[in-house]
């Protein structure tokens, strides 16, 4: 998936209004959902080829959250790879040598998970993530449902690449 693909698909995410209401969220909570949920385009032309660096360079993503990754506002080298985000508090990055997107612990070079073969996959994968992560905040019965995620989880982890990155989409989808 390319950056313009992944923005597509996570504005089809988003939850309406009425939706949120329900839940008994502040306007306030609805103004930040609107924002997240807005991506809008920084600039036509695209520096990267690669679509996760692609989409942290051209699209204003700081403020979308997909369970608990995040986007940074920009795109940051280091030594362990190009930062494009954050799990939580550890770093979400693209190694530059094999192209494989992990997370990364926070001040330090060791890989808590690795989650995608290469950017294009990570992207097939979260965007998938997002759509049932959308809809599980409104079915309980969804949220709770083990085998549920745990379809998912295995589904996210065969588009990221394989077995191999199972483990990320099973934390990232809350499966116990």
């Amino acid at each position: 998936m390319n950056a313009d693909n992944f923005v597509e698909q996570v504005k089809k995410a988003k939850p309406n209004k009425e939706s949120l209401l329900s839940l008994g969220v502040s306007d306030e909570y609805i103004a930040k959902v609107d924002q997240a949920y807005s991506i809008n385009q920084r600039y036509t032309t695209a520096k990267y080829t690669q679509p996760l660096m692609d989409l942290v360079d051209r699209f204003e993503v700081s403020f979308l959250e997909i369970g608990m990754i995040g986007f940074n506002s920009k795109l940051e080298e280091s030594s362990i790879g190009s930062i494009v985000g954050t799990v939580e508090s550890d770093l979400l990055v693209v190694d530059d040598v094999l192209g494989e997107v992990k997370v990364v612990e926070y001040n330090t070079n060791h890989t808590l998970w690795s989650c995608a073969q290469n950017e294009a996959n990570f992207l097939d994968a979260i965007a998938v993530a997002a759509a049932f992560l959308e809809k599980a905040t409104f079915d309980d019965d969804l949220y709770e449902n083990q085998e549920a995620i745990r379809a998912v989880s295995e589904h996210c982890s065969m588009l990221a690449g394989g077995e191999k990155y199972q483990s990320f989409y099973q934390m990232l989808l809350g499966l116990e």
